[in-house]
């Protein structure tokens, strides 16, 4: 006849077997809760950051807001925008829509100048206006047709200048 074991070794070792489980389970399970908060946690800051983002267009400055010059080696493009929102603004781009009679419609992407780009060290506060230069890396021609200025953080925030 077999004998088996005893209800306390046997009671024993099935709480060894959970608790190796366990130990393996335990940080895991808490990594994937930490990272699940955190994310859950940046999120919620950047809706509500993005929630509170306005700005526009200074209307009183070059034409609608606007100064730009496409020349054979001298492209300059001047924006002034008014932060209308109760957040700081901050990493910025340009996106140029220009009209060349024999190329038809081309979108540019530009950052500002390093001086005019707006950082969490020298953001635009609410309330407060900057000019924004286009830091202009390749050869542009044509005629301006938009421009937008894009926030990195909040893509579907950006001030918008259809009519160039």
């Amino acid at each position: 006849m077999i004998k088996g074991l005893s209800p306390i070794i046997s009671t024993v070792i099935v709480m060894a077997i959970v608790f190796g489980a366990a130990s393996f389970v335990t940080p895991w399970m808490s990594n994937l809760v930490t990272g699940v908060s955190e994310q859950t946690g940046q999120t919620t800051t950047t809706q509500m950051l993005c929630q509170n983002l306005a700005y526009d267009f200074d209307t009183d400055y070059g034409t609608d807001g606007v100064i730009w010059n496409f020349t054979e080696w001298n492209d300059t493009v001047l924006t002034k925008i008014i932060n209308t929102g109760g957040v700081n603004i901050v990493n910025v781009s340009f996106e140029l829509t220009v009209w060349e009679e024999t190329e038809g419609e081309s979108i540019y992407s530009f950052e500002p100048t390093s001086d005019t780009q707006l950082t969490a060290v020298s953001p635009l506060l609410p309330g407060q206006s900057t000019i924004l230069e286009a830091d202009i890396t390749e050869d542009v021609e044509g005629i301006l047709r938009e421009i937008k200025i894009l926030n990195n953080i909040c893509p579907s925030k950006y001030a918008h200048n259809p009519s160039l």
